[in-house]
């Protein structure tokens, strides 16, 4: 079941937060920054979380550009690279949050799947 959620979790962070189609999800760039603003609403990032949290959001965009989005993958391939660069990245997150961010952030992750299992059936 965490399997699946982080799954839909990636894919929900590419979608939603970016606001765009699949087709075209936006630069790293403008990903990672509409990423750390959502981050910083929902998790009340204090400003000497915002930096390390922006690296880090940009770090992961840029890797999930070059070994997600832009290569031609078939669907189940860009899920489990998307997953396993997913896991690396909460890896690095959480301890740049307090427990109470983290929490916040696994129910903001929750919330995000939830959507998108409500979506599919």
């Amino acid at each position: 079941m965490k399997f699946i959620c982080s799954i839909f979790f990636f894919l929900i962070m590419i979608a939603f937060v970016t606001a765009q189609t699949l087709d075209n999800p936006g630069t790293p760039e403008e990903r990672a920054e509409k990423m750390t603003a959502r981050m910083q609403q929902e998790l009340s990032l204090t400003e000497a979380q915002l930096p390390d949290i922006q690296v880090l959001n940009l770090k992961y965009a840029k890797i999930m550009q070059a070994e997600v989005i832009d290569p031609d993958l078939n669907v189940w391939t860009m899920y489990s690279r998307g997953n396993k660069i997913n896991k690396r990245k909460e890896e690095e997150l959480k301890p740049l949050l307090t427990d109470v961010q983290w929490k916040k952030y696994e129910q903001m992750r929750a919330a995000v799947t939830s959507k998108i299992w409500k979506k599919i059936f």
